[in-house]
């Protein structure tokens, strides 16, 4: 018995385990899978249904589940892209009525500034518009760069003016450091401009006054 037995207990646990590796490996799979899936770019992907009855039932479960989020997120991302695209021609229509009346004689004085601050919260919408229908495109993939070799000093240069008349009211100084060599590097000029804006325009938002902010390249 002292001798049969633990021969007994070993072949146990060496069963065991390698009957627990065997149910437990499909379960391992469709885990991976589904962190594979989970960055919101692979919804179209499925699991594989393994042949165990309870793992098969768990994998059609999961991929219903799956092919609902991706409907959703196809009808969303198709609601965004066609809203922006959508209310680009109204806002330019508002655009254009506006300039107009800034521009004609006969606009009554008192009228100007609400005026202005009604064509700057179009142009502000008509920014928001673009962004959106950028980002609809990135999701869907179709989103056109068009990609050449730049210097980026000159876009650095842009965003640093940018934020030097920004910080003129609340008197945030903007230190600028660049170097004297050209910084060539492939990209999409109008993206790379829209991306400096977005940061010198949050980092003179949320800059206490008299604060400094420090650019660099």
């Amino acid at each position: 018995m002292l001798v049969i037995c633990p021969i007994i207990l070993a072949g146990s646990v060496g069963l065991g385990y390698v009957l627990a590796d065997t149910s437990l490996r499909p379960v391992e799979g469709m885990m991976d899978e589904l962190k594979a899936i989970s960055d919101g770019r692979g919804l179209h992907r499925r699991l594989v249904v393994p042949q165990a009855d309870e793992l098969a039932r768990l994998a059609v479960t999961m991929n219903g589940m799956l092919e609902r989020l991706e409907q959703s997120f196809a009808s969303l991302r198709r609601f965004t892209a066609d809203a922006s695209h959508e209310l680009k021609t109204p806002l330019m229509v508002l655009r254009v009525g506006v300039e107009r009346a800034l521009t004609h004689a006969g606009t009554p004085p008192e009228a100007l500034e609400a005026l202005d601050e009604t064509l700057e919260q179009i142009n502000r919408m008509t920014e928001m518009v673009d962004s959106l229908l950028t980002l609809a495109r990135a999701d869907e993939g179709i989103a056109t760069l068009a990609v050449i070799p730049t210097d980026l000093r000159q876009l650095v240069e842009e965003a640093s003016e940018t934020a030097n008349i920004l910080g003129e009211g609340p008197g945030i100084s903007v230190r600028t450091e660049i170097p004297d060599t050209p910084v060539i590097l492939a990209v999409d000029e109008s993206r790379i401009r829209q991306l400096l804006l977005n940061l010198v325009t949050n980092a003179i938002k949320y800059t206490p006054p008299d604060g400094r902010i420090s650019l660099g390249l």
